[in-house]
């Protein structure tokens, strides 16, 4: 009898145990898919928020920017913090959007580590001073969780003759990893290394290789790299058709660089290329190089070029034009600081060089 009552006992308590092993697991389970709504939950708005970025209407993208943050999305608090510095949506707060970007690289969003490094390279007013050393650290952060953009980063600022840590060598490897992970921009920086025997042996037939496969994957660097090839014939024979298509599609593509090629191209540089001079084409690309967006040196370029073809005119009105841009180069050089370059300043090429 004593020995069937510890049976039941026994039978009573192993099913007490199972019972509370299954609550367990469902209580697990339930957890667990609350948790996958919650990462769905936030990835839906994420994704509306960007349709609503891409339609501009920010103050929307923001909402649901802010829905997914709070859901705890290291992207969203990545893309909340550049809505906030670029005051789009909202009033510009640099202070805060700062936060939110350091907040998602807390998380360890990538890309918000090549944002902070970005922000150090180039200085943010009086919440950021730029430090080249940091801009490294964060840019080594970036690329070490797998980002091609961090990698190519480096490569940039590893090419910078300005940093006291230049080394082409480093920045020529840099540039392969973010071309070996599929980066366009990787594949630019590898060419111009190529092209100007920095880093790696002079070879112009890699970088012809490489500008191809940044264009081929719609890199309007890429275009540029190809025209300035075939127009100065730099490995490749010279080919005035080739060097006007590439340089167009650049420019077709938000790179103003190719606009401006195109427009000393067809002024005085025409004998280059060998094409009959056109004032008024030339007139008509740095116009729309300017429009596109030129900055810095590029555009006291411009506005040396329009200097040089409005005063070859020979008439008053060409010669009152002309001091008009003169007087605007001269400003631009004027400014502040505009020359004086700092590490994390240099560009991989500009108007004035491959």
């Amino acid at each position: 009898m004593s020995w069937l009552l510890c049976r039941v006992i026994t039978t009573f308590s192993s099913t007490k145990v199972m019972l509370r092993e299954y609550a367990f697991l469902v209580f697990v389970a339930l957890l667990m898919s609350l948790g996958i709504c919650h990462a769905n939950d936030a990835k839906e708005y994420l994704k509306t928020a960007e349709t609503y970025f891409n339609q501009k209407s920010y103050a929307k993208a923001l909402e649901y920017f802010q829905k997914a943050a709070d859901m705890g999305s290291a992207e969203a608090y990545n893309d909340l913090g550049i809505m906030y510095t670029n005051g789009r949506g909202v009033a510009q707060d640099f202070s805060k959007g700062l936060q939110y970007i350091q907040k998602a690289a807390d998380m360890g969003s990538a890309e918000a580590y090549n944002n902070l490094g970005t922000v150090y390279k180039q200085g943010y007013g009086e919440y950021f001073k730029k430090d080249a050393s940091k801009a490294l650290q964060f840019f080594q952060k970036a690329a070490d969780k797998g980002s091609a953009e961090g990698d190519y980063n480096l490569g940039l600022m590893y090419h910078d003759p300005k940093c006291a840590f230049q080394d082409d060598s480093k920045a020529s490897q840099y540039f392969q990893k973010a071309a070996d992970k599929g980066d366009a921009n990787g594949y630019v920086g590898l060419a111009v290394m190529y092209a100007k025997g920095q880093g790696v042996a002079q070879n112009y037939s890699k970088a012809l290789q490489f500008f191809q496969k940044a264009a081929d994957m719609g890199s309007a660097k890429g275009y540029y790299g190809l025209g300035l090839l075939y127009a100065y014939g730099s490995g490749v024979d010279r080919n005035a058709s080739k060097a006007i298509q590439y340089l167009q599609k650049a420019g077709d593509l938000g790179d103003a660089k190719g606009y401006y090629q195109l427009g000393i191209m067809h002024s005085y540089l025409n004998a280059v290329l060998g094409i009959p001079r056109s004032n008024a084409k030339a007139l008509k690309y740095l116009q729309k190089a300017i429009d596109t967006g030129l900055d810095g040196a590029d555009l006291e370029r411009t506005y040396q070029a329009l200097f040089i073809i409005y005063g070859s005119q020979g008439d008053s009105e060409g010669n009152q034009k002309a001091q008009q841009y003169l007087l605007k180069s001269e400003a631009l050089k004027s400014k502040s600081g505009m020359h004086i370059s700092t590490c994390g300043s240099a560009v991989l090429f500009d108007t004035n060089s491959l």
